[in-house]
């Protein structure tokens, strides 16, 4: 019975679906390269602007600060040429003024002085003369006293009358009546024969003449001194008008000069303010061109970015589309491939469509992977055996030149711990350089693409898309036992039967890739980010390899899907294993 081979048709779709991938991997980089060439050309232009308009708003600034000193500078000059010129000529005016004022109040009492001297003598004078008005009077009336009182006595002598006269004093100016009238009391007398009365007193004695002059002098006297004092007042109200005069002009005669000196100060500098603000308008203006000229290209950046954005994103879509269909396609299309596998080698593979996923553990970045299949275990001890039974160990052919070597130093022909006999065990003890030659092998008889995943194929095979810290979750699997997988052992040789654990399985069915044994993956250890196309994947070298998912040693915090391990390719323990992946 002869093998099945593709079909015309399979082998064309095959081929459309590479040349698919190529191109949309082809288109993809010339997009990134002409975004980053259209980014690095707009960032110089940017700059660019914003040099010049720095430069500009520099040089206006410049040259408005050096006019501005410039005005400031003369305005100084000019206004401390005004204020010497006004200080002068205030002082020139305080001095008329205190002259003025001075000679003024020398004259005003000289004035007063001489009326006050002329008043002095005047009053003086007529003081003098009433004065001895009044002492000559006071004689005759001292004289016309004594004589009527001396009549008065020869009189009383004469009758029995007893005449009490008031008090007259000759003190005061105001005399009144020298003599009031008097209280007589009249006693006749006789001489034997008839009562004979006695003479009669005059009823009032009249003050003389001279006196009432002496009354109207010390009246005249009264008068010119309330005149005098008049006199007085009103030549201190004038000088006091006059000095208060002199001050009110003086005060508006220098703000008179102080506003001159203003205008004079804004006249001159007009011009320099004028030229400020219009530097200071120019800069503000460039300066908001500037900007709107940013913000306007800001805005048509973002435009145009959220345009290719959205432009990136239908283009994602439809080629996610078209892969996910192309992927159907060449599942489809593998179907036979996939049943020669199965029918021949028993070896049963789990479809992992193309697509982004998160790769790494705290530094998470996304990584593109096209369609393939990976095992569904571990490649078993019966499946391994296959091989070992062809005479694979004897064919240089389906080595590396560094496997070949290293089978020869080893001088082996078959696995080295030949006690795991049975069939579904996964096959322990195998270096990465037999797990190679294992895949070529396979790849020449099931006329496949077989090899061992890359580090990326392997992760994201057994955490999918999500970014999951284990196969089935996130759950850790000390708190449900070992019911997720073959983990926390004390033996070395603990294996388990593959796919005894299906509550472990990955998002795409993966059974077994936590514990058990730590799987070889194609790829060389070498730190992140992932790039298929760095040399990591060459398979030519004596280099560390990439080992993944732990071994029946390993606990909960090391048993994780982004856990990696650095191991020489010559590695073959009890806890170490492979599974394959198939590339269309």
């Amino acid at each position: 019975m002869s093998e099945p081979t593709l079909t015309d048709q399979q082998r064309q779709l095959l081929h459309a679906f590479r040349q698919a991938v190529s191109q949309r991997i082809e288109a993809e980089k010339a997009a990134d390269d002409r975004l980053r060439s259209e980014q690095r050309q707009a960032d110089q232009e940017l700059a660019r602007i914003k040099q010049e308009a720095e430069q500009q708003r520099t040089q206006a600034e410049a040259a408005a600060n050096e006019r501005y000193q410039t005005g400031i500078a003369t305005a100084a000059a000019e206004l401390a040429r005004v204020r010497r010129k006004t200080q002068e000529k205030l002082q020139h005016t305080e001095a008329e003024v205190a002259s003025g004022y001075s000679q003024g109040r020398q004259t005003a009492d000289e004035a007063m002085a001489e009326v006050q001297r002329q008043i002095e003598e005047r009053l003086n004078t007529q003081e003098a003369d009433i004065n001895a008005a009044l002492e000559a009077r006071r004689g005759e009336i001292e004289a016309e006293w004594q004589k009527r009182r001396a009549e008065a006595a020869d009189l009383l002598k004469n009758t029995e009358r007893t005449i009490r006269y008031p008090a007259i004093s000759l003190g005061t100016v105001n005399l009144g009546h020298l003599l009031p009238e008097p209280r007589i009391e009249t006693s006749y007398w006789t001489n034997g024969n008839d009562l004979i009365p006695p003479a009669p007193w005059p009823r009032a004695v009249k003050l003389p003449t001279k006196l009432r002059d002496v009354e109207r002098a010390a009246n005249e006297l009264g008068r010119w001194r309330v005149k005098r004092n008049r006199y007085i007042t009103a030549v201190a109200v004038a000088v006091v008008v006059v000095v208060l005069f002199a001050m009110h002009m003086y005060t508006q005669w220098y703000n008179e000069q102080q506003r001159q000196a203003q205008i004079a100060f804004e006249a001159f500098m007009a011009p320099t303010w004028t030229a400020e603000v219009q530097a200071r308008q120019t800069a503000e203006a460039q300066a908001r061109q500037t900007a709107e000229a940013q913000a306007r290209q800001t805005t048509e950046a973002q435009a145009r970015q959220t345009a290719e954005a959205q432009a990136e994103q239908t283009a994602e879509v439809q080629a996610r589309q078209t892969v996910e269909a192309q992927s159907r396609a060449t599942a489809e299309a593998f179907t036979d491939e996939l049943a020669l596998l199965k029918r021949r080698f028993d070896l049963d593979l789990v479809f992992v469509p193309a697509g982004d996923f998160k790769m790494g553990d705290r530094g998470q970045y996304t990584v593109y992977l096209n369609d393939y299949w990976i095992g569904l275990t571990e490649v078993t001890v019966k499946q391994y055996q296959r091989f070992v039974e062809a005479g694979g160990y004897d064919e240089q052919a389906w080595w590396t030149k560094a496997g070949w070597d290293y089978r020869q130093t080893m001088n082996i022909s078959g696995p080295r711990c030949q006690e795991s006999t049975v069939s579904k065990l996964p096959q322990p003890c195998v270096s990465w350089y037999e797990a190679i030659a294992y895949t070529n092998w396979l790849s020449h008889e099931s006329g496949l693409n077989v090899r061992l995943p890359t580090e990326a194929e392997w992760e994201k095979a057994a955490r999918g898309t999500d970014g999951r810290t284990y196969p089935w979750g996130n759950t850790i699997p000390a708190e449900s036992g070992r019911r997720f997988g073959n983990i926390g052992r004390d033996s070395n040789t603990a294996w388990s039967l593959a796919g005894s654990y299906p509550d472990g399985a990955s998002p795409y069915g993966a059974l077994d890739m936590i514990g058990n044994i730590f799987e070889w993956t194609n790829s060389k250890y070498r730190d992140y980010p992932y790039w298929a196309d760095d040399g990591r994947e060459d398979v030519e070298g004596d280099v560390d390899r990439v080992g993944r998912g732990g071994s029946m040693l390993s606990g909960p915090e090391t048993a994780t899907v982004f856990a990696r391990s650095s191991v020489g390719p010559g590695h073959d323990g009890t806890d170490v294993g492979f599974r394959l992946a198939v590339v269309p």
